[in-house]
């Protein structure tokens, strides 16, 4: 029992060190689009610094359209913000039900385009298309629940936070990777969520209502630790067939914020 134990919180502090040690903002690889504007929408796959972008429109006579910005960079980035930019391509190429001869594509530059992140979950696009230019809201678009509910066995650690003393020692210790083992109470996109953290030291329990985001939830409410209770939040909180991993932010006396990275895989 103490070897699989073992194991599996290597595999978990694996999974933390590939994910990322050190704390880092949301991928924004998802389907986005306007509730209000169910029609159109945009691809955006981000790599690193890179967002590829393919823009699903119509043209003048309605005939559905794509645009791609294949080379959008990060040219700002703030704990509040990211903005992504670069040029903006229409396509021509052979018919798909013959020989497609890569040598045919053409491409032409129509504009620009600039994506900007207010939230792990909301931006602005805007773009110019020969001259017309147009600025949309648009979020994540949800349409499949992806099950977050389950007990998983993984690793916490401490990303941010050490200045804040005694007051968030008073908190779990988790000033060292600990394992961990995590049991996620939670049903639907949307509504209450309990998240129940066992370590060496104890146990800490997460409760709150949290809401899906495409391939993201976010949470917010209450975690209660060491004799402690504070306003807290999960960041960056995903879910796949290997596990879950978020960012798990707590408002300790003071103002000073805890910042904790946890990744956990599912057994069997």
């Amino acid at each position: 029992m103490a070897t699989t134990r073992r194991i599996l919180f290597l595999l978990a502090a694996l999974f933390l060190y590939l994910y990322g040690s050190h704390s880092r903002a949301a991928s924004m690889s998802d389907l986005w689009w306007n509730p209000n504007e169910s029609g159109w929408g945009v691809n955006l796959i981000q790599q690193q610094d890179i967002i590829f972008a393919t823009l699903f429109v119509y043209s003048p006579s309605g005939q559905p359209t794509w645009y791609v910005g294949s080379n959008m960079t990060l040219v700002s980035s703030s704990s509040t913000q990211r903005t992504f930019t670069g040029g903006l391509y229409t396509t021509t190429g052979p018919w798909f039900g013959t020989f497609f001869n890569p040598n045919a594509v053409g491409v032409r530059q129509v504009g620009n385009i600039t994506f900007v992140a207010n939230s792990p979950f909301t931006g602005t696009l805007t773009y110019t298309i020969d001259g017309v230019s147009l600025s949309k809201a648009i979020q994540r678009q949800t349409w499949r629940h992806i099950t977050l509910g389950g007990t998983y066995y993984g690793a916490i650690d401490l990303l941010d936070g050490a200045a804040c003393g005694n007051t968030g020692a008073n908190l779990q210790p988790f000033n060292a990777i600990q394992a961990i083992t995590a049991t996620v109470n939670s049903n639907g996109l949307g509504g209450a969520i309990t998240m129940t953290i066992t370590d060496p030291n104890g146990v800490s329990t997460f409760s709150g209502s949290y809401t899906q985001y495409g391939s993201i939830y976010a949470a917010t409410g209450t975690l209660v630790s060491g004799g402690m209770s504070v306003p807290a939040a999960i960041n960056d909180f995903s879910a796949d067939d290997d596990g879950i991993r978020g960012n798990l932010l707590a408002q300790v006396p003071g103002g000073c914020v805890l910042n904790l990275r946890f990744a956990a895989v599912r057994p069997g």
